[in-house]
């Protein structure tokens, strides 16, 4: 059996109490080192903790050695693992396992939370590997992304700038870390830099 436990965006204190109690009653787990580390003081002491690369294939290779030996299978995923996370790469490869999910807390949530806006009424989606995805958003006025190295804030921003657009931009970085940063500001005053993990907020509400 496998279980999909969302972790929250890293701090430990976002882990909910169902992904802990699960915690507890797992045969082994599975995680990049970053997550078993925060895992760590919430599992027994007979828990087997297999570390991947956080490439699917090492992931995909790790579970398959687990499930000849333990009955109950532990797969961190950072955020809610529904949200953009891997539980439908999950149940796609391992279709013939039961399979529950543990959501957790997204780090958009977190963000909408910290800025203090509401997010009903905002488009969300990933930017992950989706190489054209920028100009399909220009027709939304509200919406949330999360970035990857390819497109970070300030590609998102100069995308915008570059078809007359100068939207506000909310971006926080490594959310919930000691190291946290949210940036609110327009788009022409997005710096080019390296950003850390970073989830962005924009708001293009023309009148």
């Amino acid at each position: 059996m496998l279980y999909i436990i969302g972790m929250g965006p890293g701090d430990p204190c976002y882990l909910t109490e169902l992904a802990k109690h699960h915690l507890k009653t797992l045969d082994v787990i599975i995680g990049v080192d970053r997550q078993l580390e925060t895992v760590k003081p919430y599992c027994h002491d007979n828990m087997v903790a297999f570390a991947y690369s956080g490439r699917l294939n090492h992931l995909k290779e790790h579970i398959e050695n687990a499930k000849t030996k333990h009955d109950a299978i532990g797969i961190l995923a950072s955020g809610d693992p529904s949200f953009y996370g891997i539980s439908q790469w999950v149940m796609k490869t391992f279709a013939d396992d039961v399979c529950h999910i543990i959501p957790g807390i997204s780090s958009t949530q977190i963000l909408f939370a910290k800025a203090q806006i509401p997010m009903h009424d905002f488009y969300m989606t990933s930017l992950h590997g989706r190489k054209e995805a920028l100009n399909a958003l220009l027709k939304y006025p509200k919406l949330c992304l999360l970035t990857d190295r390819d497109h970070t804030p300030y590609v998102i921003a100069k995308h915008y700038l570059d078809h007359g657009e100068n939207p506000r931009i909310i971006i926080g970085e490594s959310l919930s870390y000691p190291d946290e940063c949210i940036t609110d500001c327009l788009a022409s005053a997005v710096d080019n830099r390296d950003y850390k993990m970073s989830v962005v907020i924009i708001i293009n509400e023309r009148s």
